[in-house]
Protein backbone atom coordinates (compact mmCIF):
# COMPACT_ATOMS: atom_id res chain seq x y z
CA UNK A 1 0.00 0.00 0.00
CA UNK A 2 1.21 3.67 -0.80
CA UNK A 3 0.74 6.57 1.11
CA UNK A 4 0.21 8.56 -2.39
CA UNK A 5 3.68 10.00 -2.78
CA UNK A 6 6.55 8.47 -4.94
CA UNK A 7 9.74 10.10 -5.92
CA UNK A 8 12.28 8.72 -8.36
CA UNK A 9 10.54 4.75 -7.53
CA UNK A 10 11.02 5.11 -3.71
CA UNK A 11 8.45 3.40 -1.98
CA UNK A 12 7.09 4.61 1.90
CA UNK A 13 9.15 1.90 3.16
CA UNK A 14 12.53 2.67 1.07
CA UNK A 15 12.15 6.44 2.72
CA UNK A 16 11.86 5.05 6.00
CA UNK A 17 15.11 2.29 5.76
CA UNK A 18 17.06 5.81 3.92
CA UNK A 19 15.76 7.76 6.93
CA UNK A 20 16.84 5.09 9.24
CA UNK A 21 20.39 5.02 7.57
CA UNK A 22 20.47 8.97 8.43
CA UNK A 23 21.41 9.13 4.08
CA UNK A 24 21.61 12.62 3.40
CA UNK A 25 20.80 12.95 0.10
CA UNK A 26 17.72 11.41 1.45
CA UNK A 27 16.94 14.00 4.34
CA UNK A 28 17.91 16.53 1.43
CA UNK A 29 15.51 15.33 -1.10
CA UNK A 30 12.46 15.32 1.44
CA UNK A 31 13.32 18.63 3.07
CA UNK A 32 13.35 19.93 -0.59
CA UNK A 33 9.69 18.71 -1.58
CA UNK A 34 6.47 19.35 -0.04
CA UNK A 35 5.36 15.92 -1.43
CA UNK A 36 6.07 13.92 1.88
CA UNK A 37 4.37 15.45 4.73
CA UNK A 38 1.67 13.00 4.85
CA UNK A 39 4.15 10.36 4.69
CA UNK A 40 6.04 12.09 7.62
CA UNK A 41 3.04 11.70 9.58
CA UNK A 42 2.43 8.26 9.11
CA UNK A 43 6.28 7.56 10.23
CA UNK A 44 5.70 9.44 13.51
CA UNK A 45 2.47 7.57 13.83
CA UNK A 46 4.52 4.14 13.41
CA UNK A 47 7.13 5.14 16.07
CA UNK A 48 4.94 6.66 18.57
CA UNK A 49 3.21 3.01 18.28
CA UNK A 50 6.29 0.87 18.82
CA UNK A 51 6.70 3.24 21.61
CA UNK A 52 3.82 2.06 22.99
CA UNK A 53 4.40 -1.92 22.66
CA UNK A 54 6.18 -1.95 26.08
CA UNK A 55 3.87 -0.25 27.73
CA UNK A 56 1.33 -2.08 26.25
CA UNK A 57 2.21 -5.05 27.71
CA UNK A 58 2.76 -3.97 31.24
CA UNK A 59 -0.59 -1.51 31.68
CA UNK A 60 -2.51 -2.75 28.74
CA UNK A 61 -4.48 -0.44 26.32
CA UNK A 62 -4.53 2.52 28.68
CA UNK A 63 -0.52 2.23 28.85
CA UNK A 64 -0.23 2.33 24.86
CA UNK A 65 -2.61 5.18 24.70
CA UNK A 66 -0.56 6.96 26.81
CA UNK A 67 3.04 6.45 25.71
CA UNK A 68 1.62 6.62 21.75
CA UNK A 69 -0.03 10.44 22.56
CA UNK A 70 3.34 11.05 24.85
CA UNK A 71 5.96 10.29 21.82
CA UNK A 72 3.41 11.80 19.58
CA UNK A 73 3.57 15.12 21.67
CA UNK A 74 6.98 15.16 22.01
CA UNK A 75 7.59 14.97 18.48
CA UNK A 76 5.20 18.36 17.85
CA UNK A 77 7.18 20.44 20.42
CA UNK A 78 10.45 19.07 19.61
CA UNK A 79 9.78 19.72 15.86
CA UNK A 80 8.53 23.05 16.65
CA UNK A 81 11.41 23.90 18.90
CA UNK A 82 14.01 22.98 16.88
CA UNK A 83 12.14 24.70 13.44
CA UNK A 84 11.84 28.02 15.64
CA UNK A 85 15.88 27.61 16.95
CA UNK A 86 17.05 26.77 13.98
CA UNK A 87 15.13 29.62 11.79
CA UNK A 88 15.17 32.49 14.69
CA UNK A 89 18.30 31.90 17.48
CA UNK A 90 20.65 29.99 15.22
CA UNK A 91 20.41 30.85 11.13
CA UNK A 92 23.18 30.95 8.71
CA UNK A 93 22.32 32.88 5.58
CA UNK A 94 21.00 30.60 3.41
CA UNK A 95 18.86 29.35 6.22
CA UNK A 96 15.11 30.31 4.87
CA UNK A 97 11.83 29.07 6.24
CA UNK A 98 10.11 25.91 4.32
CA UNK A 99 7.69 24.84 6.99
CA UNK A 100 5.99 21.85 5.24
CA UNK A 101 9.49 20.95 4.57
CA UNK A 102 11.08 20.73 7.38
CA UNK A 103 8.18 18.82 9.28
CA UNK A 104 8.67 16.36 6.62
CA UNK A 105 12.10 15.95 7.29
CA UNK A 106 11.42 15.91 11.03
CA UNK A 107 8.58 13.33 10.80
CA UNK A 108 10.64 10.76 8.88
CA UNK A 109 13.52 11.37 11.87
CA UNK A 110 11.36 9.55 13.97
CA UNK A 111 11.83 6.31 11.49
CA UNK A 112 14.76 4.86 14.43
CA UNK A 113 12.21 5.00 16.77
CA UNK A 114 10.47 2.23 15.02
CA UNK A 115 13.66 0.03 17.12
CA UNK A 116 11.05 0.97 20.37
CA UNK A 117 9.37 -2.02 19.33
CA UNK A 118 11.86 -4.16 21.27
CA UNK A 119 10.78 -3.02 24.15
CA UNK A 120 8.01 -6.31 24.40
CA UNK A 121 11.62 -8.22 24.29
CA UNK A 122 12.03 -8.87 28.32
CA UNK A 123 15.14 -7.03 29.34
CA UNK A 124 15.63 -4.59 25.87
CA UNK A 125 12.94 -2.06 26.64
CA UNK A 126 15.94 0.24 28.03
CA UNK A 127 17.77 -0.67 25.65
CA UNK A 128 15.61 0.77 22.47
CA UNK A 129 14.38 3.52 24.14
CA UNK A 130 18.10 4.22 25.09
CA UNK A 131 19.26 3.66 21.33
CA UNK A 132 16.00 5.10 19.80
CA UNK A 133 16.59 8.32 21.53
CA UNK A 134 20.33 8.94 20.63
CA UNK A 135 19.67 7.36 16.93
CA UNK A 136 16.41 10.32 16.38
CA UNK A 137 18.41 12.81 17.57
CA UNK A 138 21.29 12.09 15.16
CA UNK A 139 18.49 11.59 12.17
CA UNK A 140 17.03 15.35 13.47
CA UNK A 141 20.01 16.78 13.39
CA UNK A 142 20.69 15.79 9.63
CA UNK A 143 16.98 16.24 9.04
CA UNK A 144 17.53 20.06 10.81
CA UNK A 145 20.57 20.44 8.81
CA UNK A 146 19.28 19.82 5.28
CA UNK A 147 15.75 21.38 6.33
CA UNK A 148 17.27 24.44 6.84
CA UNK A 149 20.47 24.69 4.61
CA UNK A 150 22.81 24.80 6.80
CA UNK A 151 26.44 24.42 5.83
CA UNK A 152 27.77 22.85 9.19
CA UNK A 153 25.83 19.38 10.23
CA UNK A 154 27.45 20.90 13.88
CA UNK A 155 24.54 23.21 13.88
CA UNK A 156 21.74 21.15 13.00
CA UNK A 157 23.23 18.76 15.56
CA UNK A 158 22.61 21.91 18.27
CA UNK A 159 19.08 22.43 16.79
CA UNK A 160 18.29 18.90 17.57
CA UNK A 161 19.92 19.02 20.89
CA UNK A 162 18.19 21.94 22.09
CA UNK A 163 14.86 21.14 20.52
CA UNK A 164 15.39 17.46 21.97
CA UNK A 165 16.49 19.00 25.76
CA UNK A 166 13.36 21.92 25.35
CA UNK A 167 10.70 19.15 24.72
CA UNK A 168 12.33 16.91 27.30
CA UNK A 169 11.49 19.72 30.00
CA UNK A 170 7.93 20.75 28.55
CA UNK A 171 6.73 17.09 29.16
CA UNK A 172 8.41 16.98 32.09
CA UNK A 173 6.88 20.56 33.91
CA UNK A 174 3.86 18.34 31.89
CA UNK A 175 4.36 15.73 34.08
CA UNK A 176 4.94 17.27 37.10
CA UNK A 177 1.75 19.78 36.69
CA UNK A 178 -0.06 16.17 36.11
CA UNK A 179 0.69 14.35 39.20
CA UNK A 180 0.27 17.39 41.30
CA UNK A 181 -3.28 17.52 40.11
CA UNK A 182 -2.62 21.14 38.29
CA UNK A 183 -3.65 19.85 35.15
Amino acid sequence: MSLGIEKRGTSWFGRIIGAARLDRHFYHEISAGESALWQSFAVVALSSAAAGAGPFLRAGPVGFVAAFFSAVLSWLIWSYLAYFIGLKLLPESQTGPNFRGFMSAAGFSNAPGIIRVLAIIPGLAGFSFLAATFWTIAAMALAAGMALHYKSLLRGAAVSILGWIGQALILGALVYLASKGGM
